[in-house]
């Protein structure tokens, strides 16, 4: 048996150890996998003669990880997935998001008092016309921006393997496609006697 440390990269919640954990604990020749989230690393014992680390890293980077050896250079480093991006990636898509995500929030709290409390003033525009405008941002925000987290809904479906990632997928795509039924078919809710609101809102800001 060979024991070896390795830097784990993706991670962005416990469960992720956990799912890395229990993945490499299945292969063939992996005798005991410790994944620790708060630094990174993984503490794996193997037979090289039944598995490599190649093999390992092939398992665990269908769910969004991958095993760095320790001391690689950064620009090997880079090469590997990292959850979200790269810092210049992820600087560009918060400074499109926030103002817009900041505008919808105060929109949405505004519409929300104007309807309990009746010294608050509507807002001064017609709230339909943010039906298709949140349907548009909405598709953005959750294609483009919150794209890591359909992903964590794609590899959930694939491989049956659940993280924070997925969680906030399946939330915000339920609130999208349910808010697009909505604002496409108008009698899709009152057919179904459902509720006719749309939430592109929540979508755009969790």
């Amino acid at each position: 048996m060979e024991k070896t440390h390795l830097k784990v990269k993706g991670m962005h919640c416990a469960s992720c150890a956990s799912i890395i954990s229990k993945k490499l604990r299945k292969l063939s020749g992996v005798s005991a996998a410790e994944i620790n989230y708060a630094n990174e690393k993984a503490a794996i014992e193997f037979d090289p003669g039944l598995v490599t680390i190649d093999a390992m890293n092939s398992e665990i980077e269908k769910l969004g990880y991958s095993l760095v050896a320790e001391g690689h250079s950064r620009k090997n480093l880079k090469s590997h997935h990292d959850h979200g991006g790269d810092l210049s990636l992820l600087a560009s898509k918060t400074g499109f998001a926030l103002p817009i995500t900041i505008a919808i929030f105060v929109v949405m709290m505004w519409d929300i008092l104007a309807k309990v409390f009746p010294f608050v003033p509507n807002a001064p525009f017609p709230m339909f016309i943010f039906g298709p405008i949140g349907f548009a941002l909405s598709a953005v925000f959750l294609f483009w921006i919150g794209r890591p987290f359909i992903d964590g809904v794609v590899r959930f479906a694939r491989y049956r393997a659940a993280n924070m990632d997925t969680l906030i997928g399946l939330g915000t795509l339920a609130a999208f496609v349910y808010s697009s039924l909505i604002l496409l078919l108008p009698g899709f809710a009152s057919v179904l006697r459902l509720p006719e609101y749309t939430y592109f809102d929540v979508t755009i800001v969790v």
